[in-house]
């Protein structure tokens, strides 16, 4: 257990103990409340309820004991090791007495230096308010006479400002009518420019679209007079073609009828021999219909190209031609 005071850093000599629960010597914390009434020495900054002490005999009764055992040693801060006066708990009362009614009178003291203060502090913040008020009052009358000046001035710049700006207004809308007449005259000029050029481009355009529909137009009679060409040649072609189909039927009919009186005369019958050749001979030239689809729309052929075998007659139409007649007999017999 530490043996030394916290406030004189000595061995205890008259150990008392506070209503805190902490120890101090006597002298020490005595000395201590006479700067500071009811201070706390541990300097915590809060005051302490009471100023009583007493006596920590447990403390006494181990310095006494550390002395014993030490007796050649005196103390830091102790004058000698005797005549050391130790208080009783009634000294001690009387002392914690005294040093309660010292506190009372400078809590007193101080707190009728505080309502003095205060009362002072009151007293010159009354004058000073007043003194406030008045300059407050004399500060309002002059803004006020201020603020009406300010307003008189503004009100006039204001208005000559108004009367300048008006006369501007009026130069600039005067400027303004003059570039708008200025605009429209120039824009009705290079519209009726450009109207003039459209007028140019669609009449040279209506020249030559006039050209184009008569070189149309031409084109379509010529297309027309074809047509009706090759409608006319297409009405020959199909009346020859039918007239030469009567023509092959009628001499098919008459070798039919020659193979029919042979046989009831009682010819042996033999066998039947199709004059290909000569119905090929009578067939007009301009009907060659090959197998592969070829054109019938063909010029007919003139001279002995029509006739003769070794004309320009392809393989297939002598084929088909063949067939043809070979059918024709044959319903012809039955």
């Amino acid at each position: 257990m530490d043996l030394m005071c916290p406030i004189s850093a000595c061995l205890f000599r008259d150990p008392v103990m506070l209503v805190s629960g902490h120890t101090f010597e006597r002298a020490s914390i005595v000395e201590f409340w006479r700067r500071r009434p009811l201070a706390n020495p541990l300097g915590t900054g809060e005051r302490l309820r009471s100023a009583q002490m007493i006596v920590n005999y447990g403390y006494r009764s181990q310095v006494d004991a550390w002395l014993q055992r030490h007796p050649d040693y005196t103390p830091e801060g102790w004058s000698s090791r005797g005549g050391v006066h130790r208080c009783t708990q009634e000294e001690l009362d009387r002392q914690t007495a005294e040093i309660e009614s010292a506190a009372r009178d400078l809590d007193d003291k101080a707190a009728a230096e505080a309502a003095a203060e205060e009362e002072e502090a009151r007293r010159e913040l009354a004058s000073e308010a007043s003194r406030a008020e008045r300059e407050i009052g004399r500060l309002q009358a002059q803004m006020t006479a201020e603020r009406d000046d300010a307003l008189e001035r503004e009100r006039q710049f204001c208005q000559r400002r108004l009367g300048e700006m008006s006369a501007q207004f009026e130069e600039q809308m005067v400027s303004l009518r003059r570039c708008q007449a200025a605009a429209a005259a120039a824009e009705l000029e290079e519209a009726g420019q450009r109207d003039r050029r459209a007028v140019s481009r669609l009449e040279v355009e209506l020249g030559e679209s006039s050209r184009a529909v008569a070189a149309s137009k031409a084109q379509v009679e010529a297309l027309r007079g074809q047509l009706d060409a090759a409608k006319a040649a297409e009405a020959a072609h199909e009346e020859e073609r039918r007239r030469w189909r009567v023509e092959a039927e009628e001499r098919l009919a008459e070798r039919g009828a020659e193979e029919a009186a042979r046989v009831a005369a009682g010819v042996s019958r033999r066998p039947h021999k199709l004059d290909v050749d000569g119905v090929a001979a009578v067939w007009p030239s301009s009907i060659r219909r090959s197998s592969s689809g070829e054109n019938s729309r063909k010029e007919p052929m003139t001279g002995s190209a029509a006739t003769s075998p070794s004309g320009p007659r392809s393989a297939a139409a002598m084929i088909a031609l063949r067939r043809y007649c070979v059918f024709v007999c044959s319903r012809s017999c039955a």
